[in-house]
This record gives structure tokens, sequence and C-alpha cells, in this order.
């Protein structure tokens, strides 16, 4: 009765979770078992265990609810490392490692959760202009302006992505832009069709094709 009541202190939750599935129930799986095989959330790339030596308490406060592991039980237990690996992640463990055919990850996509490494770099250099007297606004117009002066070419997906976070409006400066594009495509079309039915009016396109073919190649 006395490992009972231990066990079940809020103290030691983890611990009761492990001994209850290692000798309550010794034939439920491994919680990590289980999210291999079934859940397959994770792959397993390695695993290491050995025996329990030091005699070890079970309490997470050195001054509070100090008990000694009992002989019998220190026998039967083994320190466990599992080294795990996300499954949606395995293309970039496979490039950083070197893997023939592996694909780099993502620079605009956010595999790594950096969102909030990137709100922290944007508050520290909002501190930091702020600090030297400078308008945060302003110098978010000129580093917008600078990164699109860079090239020529239209904006990729990395400086889009830059310009969003620094812009909020930015989306809808590039739904105008799609706005004005779908627009300009549609009046070319129509223009095409009214001249080719201008042009054309008794032939058809392919039938005048054809007959310059013939006085070119008689």
């Amino acid at each position: 009765m006395k490992q009972i009541s231990i066990l079940q202190s809020p103290v030691f939750s983890p611990f009761v979770a492990r001994i209850s599935i290692l000798f309550l129930k010794p034939q439920e799986p491994n919680p990590i078992e289980y999210e291999i095989k079934v859940n397959r959330r994770w792959i397993l790339l390695d695993y290491y265990d050995v025996p329990i030596r030091n005699k070890g308490v079970l309490s997470h406060i050195p001054t509070e609810h100090r008990s000694r592991f009992p002989k019998e039980l220190r026998k039967q237990l083994r320190s466990e490392l599992w080294i795990l690996h996300k499954v949606e992640s395995l293309n970039h463990f496979a490039f950083i490692h070197q893997i023939p055919g592996a694909q780099p990850p993502s620079s605009v996509a956010s595999y790594w959760r950096n969102k909030t490494i990137n709100k922290l770099r944007r508050s520290v250099m909002k501190n930091q202009v702020e600090l030297m007297g400078g308008d945060w606004g302003d110098y978010k117009k000129r580093m917008m302006q600078m990164l699109q002066e860079q090239s020529g070419d239209d904006e990729d997906d990395v400086a889009q992505s830059v310009r969003m976070a620094l812009d909020p409006t930015y989306p809808l400066e590039l739904a105008e832009r799609s706005r004005v594009a779908v627009e300009r495509n549609m009046e070319i079309e129509r223009a095409f069709h009214a001249d080719v039915a201008k042009r054309f009016i008794t032939d058809s396109p392919r039938e005048c094709f054809d007959v310059k073919c013939a006085k070119i190649n008689p």
C-alpha cells in the first residue's frame, strides 16, 4: 500500500504511466512503439537502453517526497533513449545527411516553426530603429523598395514572403495586381477574337493559311 500511495502522487504522474505499462499491464505496447507502428507519426532512427545502476529517488524536488527505489523494482527498470524523427520531415533529414536524391526544405514554408523567430527578429529590428531615432514605418518602406530594386525581374516567392511579413497591406496589393492582369488578358483575348471576326469574314484562318502555303510552295 505504501508503494501505491507513492505512485498515485501527482508528483510522479509520468512515472505512474510508465509503471502501469511495464508492470500492471505488460501486454500493453510501449507508448512510443504505439506512435511509431500505429499512428505512424514518428520514425525510429536508433534506440539505446541500459540497466539502472544507481539507487535513485522518486522525487522531482530534492527536499520533498524522497523515497528510494525498491531493490527488486530497480532490477527490472532500464534507462531508454529513443531517437525519433517526424515522418513529414524525413526528406529534410535525408538532405541534411546528404542522402542522394533528397530535396532541400522549402525556404518559404514554415517547416521548422520559425514564425516565432521571425516575429522576434522584427521586434528587435523595430526596437533598434526606434532607439536610433528613426521611424519604423519609413524604415520598412525603404527596405521593401530596396528589395524590389535589387532586380528588375518579378519578385519570387521568397521576396513576396518577406514583403508580406513587413507590410500587412502587401497581400491586398498583390490581389489588385492579379485583378488588373486578369482584366488585361480578357481585353487582349476579346480584341483578338474581334480582329479575327473582322479579317476572316468568308474564309476561316485555316483556309487562308492553306491558300498562302499553296502560293509559296506550288
